[in-house]
């Protein structure tokens, strides 16, 4: 009885940690299918093929192992084609493997001719990269935006065309908590926040604010 009872203790937080994901899981579909629904968006919770694959040449869906995507979205907001997904990846192996979830969010918009380019949060480890050698590209004339931001890509002439003055000051006046990360290249910019999906009830807002964000890069 003793060996029963340790044997339980052991295994039932297990049991409620699997049935608790897996309700969370069934809440957050039927949440984010709510929200397809408002917006005339098409949802499928299990998507096959996976979208990220339509995107091998983009630096987020080559990082990792074990990637996958769910609670799929597409439809056409505010005059862009948009494609929204939770996307999963893994880094490392057995004991030592890490598991990363964001919501991505993969604007398309037609004759659009993006440099490529990532920019995302700054971190003393970058800080720390430059000294490297692993430079990003700065704005000597707002040091702000390069104090907060890491920008990279080849072409850095064409990068500065499209960070004209405007644009570091709309990055600049984002409040400090909301990380964002982007990579764009030809017709596409992906947004997401790197390891954070975004909660159901904040979806359709995070959809507008992306779009929002998506329209002032492109206009550059």
């Amino acid at each position: 009885m003793f060996v029963f009872m340790i044997v339980m203790l052991t295994i039932m937080p297990i049991v409620l940690i699997i049935a608790f994901g897996f309700w969370w899981a069934k809440k957050r579909r039927e949440a984010i299918q709510r929200v397809a629904s408002e917006l005339l968006f098409s949802y499928d919770a299990r998507p096959i093929p996976d979208p990220h694959l339509d995107h091998p040449d983009m630096k987020l869906f080559n990082v990792g192992h074990s990637r996958r995507s769910s609670n799929l979205m597409r439809g056409i907001f505010q005059g862009i084609d948009l494609v929204v997904f939770d996307y999963h990846y893994a880094v490392g192996g057995g004991k030592h493997t890490s598991h990363y979830t964001q919501t991505v969010v993969i604007a398309r918009i037609p004759d659009l001719d993006m440099p490529y380019f990532t920019l995302g949060p700054e971190s003393f480890f970058h800080k720390i990269g430059d000294w490297f050698g692993k430079k990003d590209i700065d704005f000597p004339f707002n040091k702000e935006f390069s104090d907060r931001y890491l920008l990279k890509g080849d072409d850095e002439i064409r990068i500065g065309m499209v960070f004209k003055t405007h644009i570091l000051d709309h990055f600049e006046n984002r409040p400090e908590k909301d990380k964002i990360n982007i990579e764009a290249k030809g017709e596409r910019i992906i947004v997401f926040r790197s390891g954070r999906t975004v909660k159901s009830d904040d979806l359709k807002e995070h959809i507008i604010n992306t779009t929002s964000l998506v329209k002032i890069l492109s206009d550059s």
